[in-house]
């Protein structure tokens, strides 16, 4: 009865493992429940952390803890599997001078050696059954081995495109009038038009990476020029501004401004699935009144208060993915940051 027991539980964590891992590395639908629950559970300890010290090293340091603690919930269950599988029977696996069982130690020893192909030592299997089974042993840590690697240059690889995403916002402005500022010259938004197309196209595909690879929403840089959150509340709100907010003869191109919007969009759906929650009130609209000093026409302040009340919902989730990461939303009043922190 036990050699049963000891069999289904074995090839049951494994079975686990080996798919959560699979979902993780290979599908394109994020990440798998043990890698999800992990990630999310850090994040959380994370934020209280950094709701008591205030320092953006602790949110730093999660990333780390996260991809560490995901590839052993990887590896630990499918060696604890094989462990409880070369456990089944008493003389599965023996001492290769002396022919004694070995023990529950000994076993685990074994598992971990064969499981990480680093040979046996002075343990081996008795029957050709059993030994097949220490080639499947090696066979998926190998497997294990290799996709985690190949998950950890595939999620780095993505947080470097998120920080130089990040980075392409900034250098356009530091905030949604600076932006549209910079892009003005004189006549027309004709510079700004392009700028935005790319700017549209990168976040899209950063917003399809952000479904395959879910961790990428904890890697936090220290630096605010780096991080993406802001960065988006800037892109935000100039596109509510010269989509709604400037003279429609002088607004860069609707395909430009469409584009944009399905970005963020579709980054904003993607984040609401990583249980990423609303503020309860949006925060205060631009002042226009560089823009206006520029030459640029634009709306008056009702009218420009009218038109971002209509996007509230979304800015409300956008301002919750900025709070939870430890920014502000950029050139907000401070009476208004007092009362969301």
């Amino acid at each position: 009865m036990l050699y049963w027991i000891f069999l289904i539980a074995g090839f049951a964590l494994i079975t686990l493992a080996m798919v959560d891992m699979i979902w993780s590395t290979i599908s394109i639908n994020g990440g798998g429940p043990i890698a999800s629950k992990i990630s999310v559970v850090c994040w959380k300890i994370s934020r209280v952390l950094f709701s008591r010290f205030q320092s953006h090293k602790i949110l730093q340091l999660t990333t780390v803890v996260v991809l560490i603690l995901t590839f052993l919930g990887w590896v630990v269950p499918k060696w604890i599997g094989w462990t409880l599988i070369f456990t089944a029977g008493e003389e599965v696996v023996v001492h290769q001078v002396t022919g004694e069982p070995a023990g529950l130690r000994d076993r685990a020893y074994f598992s971990g050696m064969v499981y990480l192909t680093l040979g046996s030592g002075d343990l081996v299997a008795t029957s050709p059954g059993w030994r097949l089974w220490t080639i499947a042993a090696s066979l998926s840590g190998l497997v294990t081995i290799t996709l985690a690697i190949s998950y950890l240059v595939s999620v780095i690889s993505a947080a470097i495109e998120k920080r130089h995403l990040a980075s392409l916002i900034w250098v356009a402005g530091k905030s949604p009038e600076q932006v549209v500022l910079n892009g003005w010259d004189g006549k027309s938004f004709e510079i700004l038009d392009d700028r935005l197309y790319e700017l549209g196209q990168v976040l899209m595909l950063h917003s399809e990476r952000h479904l395959a690879y879910p961790v990428l929403q904890y890697f936090h840089p220290g630096d605010p020029r780096a991080a993406l959150p802001p960065g988006l509340a800037i892109l935000e709100d100039t596109t509510i501004i010269l989509s709604e907010c400037v003279d429609e003869e002088i607004r860069p191109s609707e395909t430009t401004l469409r584009l944009l919007r399905q970005a963020i969009d579709l980054y904003v759906d993607r984040v609401q699935l990583q249980h990423i929650s609303a503020v309860d009130e949006a925060p205060m609209p631009p002042e226009l009144s560089e823009l206006e000093e520029a030459g640029i026409p634009v709306s008056t302040p009702e009218e420009v208060r009218e038109s971002f009340r209509g996007h509230s919902e979304r800015r409300r989730l956008l301002w919750g993915l900025v709070i939870a990461e430890g920014w502000h939303w950029p050139r907000i009043p401070y009476r208004e940051r007092s009362r969301s922190d």
